[in-house]
């Protein structure tokens, strides 16, 4: 999803060429503040936001690791350094996509110099993203999968952050650039022009289809726990598990943007969802609090069951959406509106028409009638094409000197010493000018 919305800020469909510099510091302070808030908070007053039989041992713990390493977190080296001792154990997201996001701005900027090229380089960079991770589990003998269980959770900063399959960038890059794909594919292929193309025969039988293999990947990945661990098994597994997985889930948002699915589309597309998108980021960051607090402030036995689980996750998200309504409205929101303030570029200032005109072009179309009346369109300061007629007509395109004049086909006369004439109404690039010659 990081990588669609990527793409979706870039808009290629626009063609305009983006600063990678001021695209990758935008994106750090968008990732930093409640980083920053968490820090402080995890810092100064985590032993005394909760009490309990193991909450002061979890604060202790989050809270040397923080004073530690809070420097490697603000410069996005979090997931590569010092990994086990990493300040809040869900920030290991951060950097990974502070560093996707640079990888990809920088491809697309490269792309943009040079299109041939930067397909083949993002080929390229796609393929050795799918070859890493197995490459990874293959020399070091590893799972197919991450395991969660007694052992691992028990001691989560060893065995799960501790692991460069779990946490670092270069071993996640393949989904993220998929979904790179897909955002190309949202933003090139508008859904205003292109909703419902897919009939509800295709759009259902698509859906069951994305179903049943995303179910099929969920299941596959708790048997292995019971099998016979097999080298190359597992490293064609790890290196095509989370490409297949981000490919279903982009495959299904396009099949909502383009398929016909009534019920699914008008429900993911409630307009309740939007707020909610705006918070999502600052729910991950802290939720992990609050989940710690249901588990290490027990002072009893518990029972889990479906119905406590989603009564326990419906309040977190409850509690931590709240939360950060608050940091979005009163400290993330003013502050990323200073630093687009800083960054934004002053618009380019418009072309004065030269009306020291030398050379002319007088453009005569055999389709229009003559009607004494001759329009004017300035062409780049040098001289001005001279049209005689009042109403235009025709669709073709004349490119004179680089620029685009819409509205007629029409043969090119060269001359000089014309009459310079009053314009009326030129078509300039697409654009309407008025100008006094």
């Amino acid at each position: 999803m990081s990588g669609l919305l990527l793409m979706k800020t870039i808009k290629p469909e626009t063609g305009r060429t983006i600063s990678p510099f001021n695209m990758l510091l935008h994106r750090y302070f968008r990732l930093i503040w409640i980083f920053i808030i968490t820090v402080l908070i995890t810092i100064t007053a985590s032993p005394y936001l909760y009490h309990g039989p193991l909450w002061f041992k979890f604060a202790k713990v989050e809270q040397d690791a923080c004073k530690k390493n809070w420097w490697v977190g603000f410069l996005m080296l979090g997931n590569y350094i010092d990994t086990s001792n990493i300040c809040n154990l869900v920030t290991w997201y951060v950097p990974a996509d502070f560093h996707l996001a640079a990888v990809s701005t920088i491809m697309y900027w490269l792309y943009q110099k040079n299109r041939r090229g930067g397909q083949y380089f993002f080929g390229l960079v796609i393929i050795v993203s799918l070859i890493l991770p197995g490459l990874n589990t293959y020399l070091n003998q590893l799972s197919a999968i991450t395991v969660f269980d007694f052992k691992t959770v028990e001691d989560i900063r060893k065995y799960i952050l501790g692991s460069p399959m779990y946490v670092q960038s270069h071993l996640r890059a393949a989904p993220y650039f998929i979904g790179l794909i897909a955002g190309y594919i949202l933003s090139v292929y508008k859904p205003t022009s292109y909703r419902n193309v897919l009939s509800l025969k295709y759009s259902i039988l698509s859906f069951i289809t994305i179903i049943t293999l995303s179910a099929t990947i969920l299941f596959m990945g708790s048997a292995y726990q019971f099998r016979e661990y097999n080298v190359i098994e597992s490293t064609f597994f790890a290196a095509l598990i989370r490409p297949i997985w981000a490919g279903l889930m982009a495959a299904f948002i396009l099949l909502c943007v383009y398929g016909t699915l009534p019920h699914i589309t008008d429900f993911l597309s409630w307009s309740a969802f939007v707020p909610l998108s705006k918070l999502s980021y600052g729910i991950y960051m802290c939720h992990f609090v609050f989940a710690m607090k249901i588990t290490l402030g027990l002072r009893s036995p518990a029972w889990y069951d479906s119905l406590k689980i989603l009564q326990d996750s419906i309040g977190i998200v409850v509690i931590t959406g709240l939360l950060n309504l608050y940091i979005a409205l009163f400290i993330e929101s003013p502050l990323n509106n200073l630093v687009a303030l800083a960054l934004k570029t002053k618009p380019p200032k418009p072309k004065q028409i030269n009306t020291n005109i030398s050379d002319t072009v007088t453009l005569k179309s055999d389709s229009l009638k003559e009607s004494g009346i001759n329009k004017v369109a300035t062409v780049e300061g040098s001289g001005f094409v001279s049209m005689k007629n009042e109403f235009v007509k025709d669709n073709a395109a004349l490119h004179f000197r680089g620029l685009k004049y819409i509205g007629f086909n029409a043969e090119v006369y060269e001359g000089s010493n014309k009459n310079r004439v009053k314009s009326q109404n030129c078509t300039i690039k697409e654009e309407v000018c008025r100008k006094d010659l």
